[in-house]
């Protein structure tokens, strides 16, 4: 998020709105709210939440204790402070006022991070079967909310109408995955969604490759192991006449910090 709004400049940069098809559609404030939506999506999902829960089902001992202390904050700090002055593409430069609401948004994405945080898990239902359909849910929520974004300029909807309906099929996944997983996001659901959300980036990365970019080939194929490792380590094995969440920690819901 800090790259698309502070480096890249994307929310921003009006020559990317045009490569996207997207265009001067939603441009409030010299920001392309669509995009800055969508793009804020991806990361939250992928780059934040996929990507937490894949380091820790493969380290499971992270998931108990901090990755780094305060001095490693304070170093990622310095460098994400570095980075819009060393890097970026500055053909664009947005007012000062929209670079600081930008930053506020992020900072209320941190804090919400350590809001959620402290809730505590619930634990599974152990006497009920994993839902085997909700990486499908998954992967059927992120190709509506990517079709919409990209296609909606071209519906002649108002923007903030646009924006809700590019927004609907993450809301229905928000509202769904919850109240249908039976374990928690260390366990089998939690991996099935996330192997859902994986092989959407698999079937984009092969769509760009065959646009030209054929080094996506090579993260199509990585994504596509990784997808399928961990789909392979979530599912029970067909003795077992309970299949448990292979992959959740018995320590997680201890009431103990």
């Amino acid at each position: 998020m800090w790259e698309e709004a502070f480096v890249d400049r994307y929310w921003f940069l009006s020559r990317f709105w045009e490569d996207s098809g997207i265009g001067t559609y939603s441009v409030v404030w010299h920001t392309n709210v669509l995009l800055a939506v969508h793009l804020t999506v991806f990361h939250a999902a992928i780059s934040i939440g996929a990507s937490v829960l894949v380091v820790e089902w493969l380290v499971p001992r992270a998931r108990h204790r901090p990755w780094v202390g305060r001095p490693g904050l304070a170093c990622a700090c310095l460098s994400l402070a570095v980075t819009p002055v060393v890097y970026g593409e500055f053909g664009q430069r947005p007012p000062t006022a929209v670079l600081l609401a930008a930053g506020v948004l992020l900072a209320a994405v941190v804090v919400t991070a350590f809001l959620i945080g402290r809730v505590p898990v619930m634990a599974p239902e152990s006497d009920r079967r994993p839902r085997r359909g909700l990486g499908t849910l998954a992967l059927t929520c992120a190709s509506a909310h990517w079709i919409l974004t990209y296609t909606v300029a071209e519906t002649g909807l108002p923007w903030p109408f646009g924006v809700a309906l590019a927004m609907l099929p993450v809301g229905a996944g928000l509202f769904l995955v919850p109240r249908l997983a039976v374990t928690s996001p260390w366990g089998s659901d939690g991996v099935r969604v996330v192997v859902g959300l994986l092989t959407f980036f698999v079937l984009l990365d092969l769509l760009v490759a065959l646009l030209g970019r054929y080094d996506m080939i090579l993260g199509a194929i990585f994504t596509a192991w990784l997808a399928r490792w961990l789909y392979t380590r979530c599912s029970p094995a067909p003795s077992s006449p309970d299949p448990s969440d292979q992959l959740d920690d018995p320590h997680l819901y201890d009431p103990e910090p």
